[in-house]
């Protein structure tokens, strides 16, 4: 008696998530492919200081860092892009996205950038970076406060409506030249009812580092999380919103920013 054996198809890619030891033929061709990779995940603290357990909280009052006084932050949100983990082979990111974008010479053109962009709110805690291409130790991590160029001259209306460099409420670009606001702060600088909202853009960009001791392991198949702490009040240091400008107070925030990040694992 005889059967009929058909050949069972599947990943056949080890370092994916549905890695298939069963299969015979491979899933992956030039056109498609079923193999899924490993994601890196970014889990963030939003913390009030360094020294503190509470969550910096929207529309509470805190007090002045410079003076007496209260002032409340109505809104915040700010890029982070460009991530990569740093080993004897680097860990890229392999998503991508195709973007319509204007050149420097103000030419329109479509190109293919990593899609490894967030855009960071209080009270949201988890953010999808991407798959991970590779496995292995690494002993850092590598990522940009703001949006790197060229993505940083897109075209909002070429993006997906729910991309982090999509059209936004509040916006975060003016237009492609001018390029994307990196840090957006709305605040009062008191606490009376009648007070006006001030509304503080910084498009510095920088470059963030973090080292770790022992290295850090992707494993083939496995999902990556990386935890971050974000301590806001940190970015009001040796401000005096009774004394300081917008100019001034976006100049001190710009400086503060980077350096209230903290890797939290």
């Amino acid at each position: 008696m005889f059967s009929c054996y058909e050949n069972k198809e599947g990943c056949l890619d080890i370092k994916a998530t549905n890695f298939d030891f069963d299969a015979d033929e491979d899933c992956c061709d030039e056109e498609a492919c079923c193999c899924e990779y490993p994601s890196l995940t970014l889990d963030i603290a939003h913390k009030e200081t360094r020294d503190s357990i509470d969550n910096f909280t929207l529309g509470k009052r805190y007090d002045w860092p410079v003076g007496d006084g209260l002032f409340i932050v109505e809104s915040v949100q700010f890029y982070l892009s460009k991530f990569e983990l740093h080993g004897i082979e680097p860990l890229y990111i392999r998503d991508s996205i195709n973007v319509s974008l204007v050149t420097t010479s103000g030419i329109e053109e479509n190109i293919f950038l990593e899609d490894n962009f967030v855009l960071v709110r209080p009270g949201v805690f988890s953010y999808n970076i991407g798959e991970i291409q590779g496995s292995g130790s690494y002993d850092s991590l590598s990522m940009q406060y703001g949006v790197y160029a060229p993505a940083n001259n897109a075209l909002v209306e070429s993006l997906p409506e729910d991309h982090p460099l999509g059209i936004q409420n509040p916006i975060m670009q003016f237009n492609p030249i001018q390029g994307y606001i990196n840090c957006q702060v709305i605040l009062k600088k008191d606490t009376f009812a009648d007070t006006i909202n001030d509304t503080i853009n910084i498009f510095r960009t920088e470059h963030v580092g973090f080292n770790f001791q022992p290295p850090q392991i992707v494993e083939n198949g496995q999902n990556k999380l990386l935890k971050l702490r974000i301590n806001y009040l940190e970015w009001f240091q040796g401000i005096d919103f009774a004394l300081d400008n917008n100019d001034k107070l976006t100049s001190k925030m710009s400086n503060n920013l980077t350096s209230s990040l903290e890797y939290n694992e």
